[in-house]
């Protein structure tokens, strides 16, 4: 059949006869990032991300803690956790697990956010200080007035 489609073709091209298919043939490109993830995903994904993220930000705070207790004041950044070998350098692109991270703080006050890096997933917004306590919201970058996770529940 190939064989056949091939020989008309040429006939038809060297008769000086146009030829517009109307069949899409499939053409190879670069696609982004953006367009190769899925729109949505599954309730055990988002679960596996959030529980992931959350023992990220745990591990943070501990790093956090251990070097606000050495230096007397908060790490100004993840960076800084990350020149002072108390986090692994994947926290060098702020951006882990579907996850964006970003730190403030303050003297001895810090606080780290942890925000979907798209909304389409419909994924929770998580936020950690120096107490140590998860806060979460949906839809919206999470505070310390947002509601503090229960352990036993994702």
């Amino acid at each position: 059949m190939k064989t056949k489609i091939f020989l008309l073709f040429v006939i038809l091209q060297t008769c000086c006869v146009s030829i517009s298919f109307t069949e899409e043939i499939p053409v190879k490109r670069e696609t982004s990032a953006e367009e190769t993830q899925p729109q949505t995903i599954s309730k055990s994904v988002a679960d596996v991300l959030e529980l992931t993220t959350i023992a990220n930000l745990r591990n943070v705070y501990v790093a956090a803690t251990i070097y606000s207790n050495q230096k007397g004041s908060a790490p100004s950044d993840l960076q800084q956790l990350i020149q002072e070998e108390l986090l692994p350098k994947e926290f060098g692109n702020s951006t882990k697990g579907r996850y964006l991270f970003q730190m403030k703080s303050s003297g001895s006050h810090f606080e780290v956010n942890a925000d979907p890096v798209d909304s389409r997933w419909d994924l929770k917004h998580f936020y950690i200080d120096e107490k140590g306590n998860i806060h979460f919201e949906k839809g919206k970058p999470a505070t310390a007035e947002s509601s503090i996770r229960n352990p036993a529940e994702i």
